[in-house]
Parts: structure tokens; sequence; C-alpha cells
């Protein structure tokens, strides 16, 4: 039988402080692993109206999607914890702290109810023994498909950085709350052979489809910017290639800017009453959205996306080009982090998830971004749905 926690979607109220993290690999009752997922020593802070774990600190919003086979809404989120991982088989880069995150996961159909559902993703394979971190859902052939970077053992053949792409898919389709999810499914009645892709740095964004049938996305770090894994530059996004989102290649570094959780797409909507006067040729294409190094605010930066030629390098593939409008401007003023976006088909809007780093943490309120030519700025709201939480 399945343990639902429904949690509402407004205004914060915090009840309690943090306590000092936890071994992230121990859980109450046991070892942390499927069916034993709540953490042991850790005092949450409590919300009133926001997304929140019950029992583990809450990271990074992860792959949010509209299932449009089911027309149900997913968030997945960085959870800190993680299966154990014994003597080499505890994989990690030297540079990354020894602690795991798995994939948490939370429901809705309304945007104002949530359901808690068991964890999507454990670090349960040697290619994500480090840890699952922060991935990316595209809807691939009508169905979601999670894109993530999984931390490894370094290993010459296999994983010469410590880190690479993975790929996870529902493992019952016909599931309307997409419990379980696997890394050995298929996509394009094919199936998937993880990792999809090594040596790429972490944080893939969702994927788009360019007019050559081609899928790409981009990422962070990954031999860009001033050539290392962990560059500090700001410039220099990695960009990757698919023509079926199974086998997927390199093609280049572009010129956007290098940030935690990137993400790029196109201009939403325009504000309402916004474009008298503005022709739609004079408007620009894409919004690229990055977290600055450090923890620093998300910033988003208007301007002209130009997908290049479609395969590798080597074959004749180009990056892409790039060109600003307006420089980096910062999302939001709080205290956030690691934002994610996706489009709903539902209500034709971009919906954008932000992580509030405090305490134990907390997903804010989904908000509605949208263009306003008049300040050549993006605007948001939060989403129509949150009304009705309001009173009088």
């Amino acid at each position: 039988m399945r343990s639902l926690l429904l949690v509402r979607a407004l205004v914060s109220v915090a009840a309690a402080a943090a306590a000092a993290a936890p071994d992230p690999t121990q859980c109450e009752g046991g070892p942390c692993g499927p069916g034993n997922e709540r953490c042991a020593g850790v005092k949450v802070q409590t919300f009133v109206f926001h997304l929140f774990d019950t029992s583990c600190h809450t990271n990074d919003p992860n792959a949010p999607m509209f299932d449009p086979v089911h027309g149900l809404y997913h968030t997945l989120y960085q959870r800190y914890q993680g299966e154990p991982q014994h003597g080499t088989q505890r994989p990690l880069r030297a540079d990354w702290p020894s602690w795991s995150h798995t994939m948490g996961h939370w429901v809705s159909r309304d945007f104002t109810h949530w359901a808690q559902l068991p964890v999507a993703l454990w670090n349960d394979q040697w290619f994500d023994a480090g840890g699952t971190f922060t991935g990316s859902a595209t809807i691939v052939d009508g169905g979601p498909v999670i894109l993530y970077p999984g931390l490894c053992r370094i290993d010459s053949a296999s994983c010469p950085t410590g880190d690479n792409y993975a790929v996870a898919v529902p493992a019952n389709a016909s599931d309307p709350l997409l419990v379980q999810w696997t890394k050995q499914g298929s996509i394009g009645g094919r199936s998937v052979t993880n990792p999809v892709l090594n040596a790429t740095g972490d944080d893939p964004s969702s994927a788009w489809r360019t007019v050559h049938g081609e899928w790409r996305l981009i990422g962070d770090q990954g031999g860009c910017g001033d050539g290392g894994a962990n560059s500090s530059s700001t410039t220099g996004t990695p960009i990757f290639g698919s023509m079926n989102f199974r086998e997927w290649y390199r093609i280049g570094c572009t010129t956007l800017s290098l940030g935690d959780c990137p993400t790029l797409f196109p201009l939403p909507p325009l504000v309402p009453g916004s474009a008298d006067g503005i022709s739609k040729d004079g408007l620009p294409t894409h919004v690229h959205k990055a977290g600055t190094l450090g923890f620093s605010p998300d910033c988003v930066q208007i301007g002209d996306w130009h997908d290049g030629l479609p395969g590798p390098a080597a074959q004749g593939g180009t990056p892409g080009s790039w060109e600003p409008l307006t420089g980096q401007i910062p999302l939001d003023a709080g205290r956030v982090h690691a934002a994610k976006d996706f489009w709903d088909p539902v209500k034709q809007r971009r919906i954008m998830w932000l992580w509030a780093t405090l305490g134990t943490g907390l997903q804010t309120v989904p908000r509605e971004l949208r263009y306003d030519p008049r300040l050549q700025r993006i605007v948001s709201n939060p989403v129509d749905e949150i009304k009705r939480l309001r009173t009088t």
C-alpha cells in the first residue's frame, strides 16, 4: 500500500530549526534503500503551503513535467540521502563531498494538492553510486524521460572524470502516478545502455528538437570555459546532441554563460497588453537561465538563439549561436538557487520551480514566466491555481 502525504502550495511558516546534517546513508531502521526512506536524526522545518520533505533535506528541483498520457504534473527533487556504498564501491571524485543524493517525487492534478511518492531514483548502479544529481525531464515519443548526471568512481575507461549522463524511464507506463522508474528501459522501442555519455559535468537541461530532427541539451561544466571539468569561468556552456535520445555525443561549447542547472527555452508568452505596436519579428527568440557559481542567485538573459548543424564536431556539427539582448538579470532576490522549468501544454505556459536554500530546504511556489517587451524583462507570478488557496 502506498503511503501518500498531501501537501499544499503557497506561503510558508517555519516551525523548527534544522539539526546538523546526519549521515545521508542512514535512515530510521537501518541503511537507506527502497522501502526504508525516512532519514534518521533530521529535524526538518515544516511549512504550511510549500513543498518540502517530511524527513530529509530538500534540495534542487528535478525534472518537473506534465505527463500527457495521464494528465498529471510531476516534480522530482534532490533528497539528501543515498544507499550506502562500501569499500571501493563508494565512488566519488576527490573534489566532491562524501554524500549521496536520491530523487524524491511529488505528483499533483491541480498545483495546490500534492502527493509525496516513494523515492523515484536511488544511487544503485555503478554509474550513479555516488549520487543521482540534478536531472531534467523531456517528453520523448509522448512519454517522459529523465536524463540526469550520476557520480561514479573515476576509471579511465568507463568513468574518466567521475561523472556521466544516464537516462531513466517509467517502469510501468500505465501507472498514472509513475511511481517506479527504471534505468534499464527502452526509448523508441529499443533498449538503453547507461550511461549514455561520460565525462559530462553535471546538471543537464531539458532537451529540445531542432529542425534537423536532432535532440539537443546544454550542461553545466564539462570542459568548457577555461577547459577544466570544474571551470570557474562564466562563459562556455557545453552542448550535447542525439538523434534518438539513446546515444549521445558532445557537439562543443556555446557562448552561453556557465552556471548551475542551466536551461535554454523559447521566449515565453507575452505579458497581456504588452505587445501593442511591437512586431513579432522584432522579439528575441529565447531565454537562458543559469545559477551563477558560488550559490549566487539564478540569472536570466534574453536573446536570439540559432541551432547549429547536427552531429558531433568531428562530423560537421556546430554548437549554435547566442546573441544576447540583455545582461544577466537575477531571477529572484531571495535565498534561492537551482531553478528548473518546464512547458505546460495544458495552459500554454512556462513554469519555473526554485529551491529555497534555507534550513532543510523547500520548493518555492511554482511561478509562471512571461516576457514584457516594454521592459525587456522576464516577469513572473504564482501560477493561477494558487488563487484557490486564498481566503477573504
